[in-house]
């Protein structure tokens, strides 16, 4: 399995939509489907499902779909600040240490 935490970020021309931390979202889906009915989980491919029809559907805003890992101790909130204060600084490093999961833009610039 990978060292770290696992993260899927969605962001565009407005700036990052979504930062979700992978593995906190397949401990909650399995507690949905242990303890709820199996329809009441939205499991992390439906969300990147959802991720990628959004991006399909707003091609002027040239969205990207990434993963990345990092050590434990960074939070969802500790990236959110970073996505807030600066954006572009994060897009950057994403790029050089994550995987492109969608986009068809080769360089996308936030825009704030």
């Amino acid at each position: 399995m990978f060292e770290g935490k696992q993260w899927l970020v969605y962001w565009d021309s407005n700036g990052f939509e979504s930062i979700i931390d992978v593995g906190t979202q397949l401990e909650k889906e399995a507690f949905d489907l242990l303890v709820h009915d199996k329809r009441m989980s939205q499991g992390i491919s439906s969300i990147y499902n959802m991720m990628t029809m959004r991006a399909r559907f707003n091609p002027q805003r040239s969205p990207e779909i990434w993963t990345f890992t990092s050590t434990e101790d960074i939070t969802e909130e500790s990236l959110r600040e970073v996505a807030d204060n600066d954006p572009q600084w994060l897009v950057d490093w994403i790029r050089k240490n994550g995987h492109k999961m969608y986009g068809s833009a080769p360089q996308t610039t936030i825009i704030r």
